[in-house]
């Protein structure tokens, strides 16, 4: 079975344990990311609103993570801008790039705002990121826990174990990807020790 092809919208790149994670799924080949200099653009932007004193240090370093996968880069999707009937006509060009690119998954925060899509039942499917990780944690469940053993080696200063992720996740909206972590936190820590060395 294919990897799934998933289009990440631009409210999905604000939250840092989010966009994380997906880099290390995509990069563990438990899926393929698709984006848009369009969406990377807006994401840059929210980010500059939160953090104005590292407007443009942000922007560089979302250009310079996007750049380990720019074979996911969309072009040539405008010709569906306007006919594809999203509630937010800012958002159509979210969904007319997922849609050109054959993604079988749209994850973004916004899903009321493709609601009235005229492809609502072909693809992609419209999901939360917390329903599209609890998604993967049952349907690649082996792959997937070592995944988030990998992603969250890679915090350091200051750490991340699985029970601070789940609070952190929680807070990113993702409460169900929270709870599964909770679930797991006893064998995914054992194994996270294991895997980079902490005591």
């Amino acid at each position: 079975m294919r990897n799934p092809r998933v289009f990440i919208d631009a409210n999905c790149i604000y939250k840092l344990y989010f966009r994380s994670l997906i880099f290390t799924l995509t990069k563990n080949e438990l899926l393929e990311l698709f984006w848009t200099q369009t969406v990377l653009a807006e994401a840059a932007k929210g980010l500059g609103r939160r953090f104005p004193q590292q407007q443009q240090q942000l922007a560089t370093k979302l250009r310079t993570y996007f750049r380990y996968f720019e074979e996911g880069e969309v072009k040539g999707f405008e010709y569906l801008i306007g006919s594809l009937g999203v509630g937010d006509p800012s958002d159509e060009h979210v969904l007319a790039a997922a849609v050109h690119a054959r993604c079988d998954y749209l994850v973004t925060f916004n899903i009321k705002d493709f609601k009235l899509a005229n492809h609502e039942d072909a693809f992609p499917l419209v999901v939360s990121p917390d329903d599209f990780l609890v998604f993967l944690a049952k349907s690649q469940s082996e792959n997937f826990e070592s995944s988030v053993i990998d992603w969250l080696s890679r915090f350091e200063n200051p750490p991340l174990n699985a029970l601070l992720a789940a609070q952190v996740m929680n807070s990113a909206e993702c409460p169900r990807f929270s709870q599964w972590l909770n679930s797991k936190s006893a064998t995914i820590d054992r194994r996270l020790g294991q895997f980079s060395g902490r005591d």
